[in-house]
């Protein structure tokens, strides 16, 4: 029997299509925020193990989202079970570590700059 992987991911709502990089993922209602406060596509987007810290990112960040891309924007956190194997499970959750802590670290700085990394230690990790 697989393990089953909970995963929360925050989707990124009322966006209209500009001419930017993400025109594509926009048109298709597909956009999703990355670890590090961007609109991302699924491929890119925030996998989070903890459906609490989602909210509290999804919180203090929409007012960021929304400065840069509109008043319209909603953050809707949508959770999505998967049951991998091997090493898809370890990759998988791997990453989603990876993200959590990212997303731990940006909320304790309350720095939602993308370029600007946040201070990862330890505790965010685990």
């Amino acid at each position: 029997m697989n393990a089953v992987l909970s995963i929360f991911v925050l989707r990124v709502e009322g966006l209209t299509a500009r001419s930017d990089t993400l025109a594509h993922v926009v048109e298709k209602q597909d956009c999703l925020l990355s670890p590090n406060a961007k609109l991302a596509d699924p491929a890119k987007g925030a996998l989070l193990l903890d459906e609490a810290l989602a909210h509290a990112f999804a919180d203090a960040v929409l007012p960021v989202v929304r400065k840069r891309h509109g008043d319209g924007i909603r953050l809707v956190i949508q959770s999505w079970e998967s049951s991998p194997s091997g090493s898809e499970l370890a990759r998988q959750l791997a990453r989603a570590r990876h993200d959590t802590s990212i997303v731990r670290a940006r909320l304790r700085e309350r720095n939602f700059t993308p370029n600007r990394a946040p201070l990862v230690i330890a505790a965010d990790l685990g």
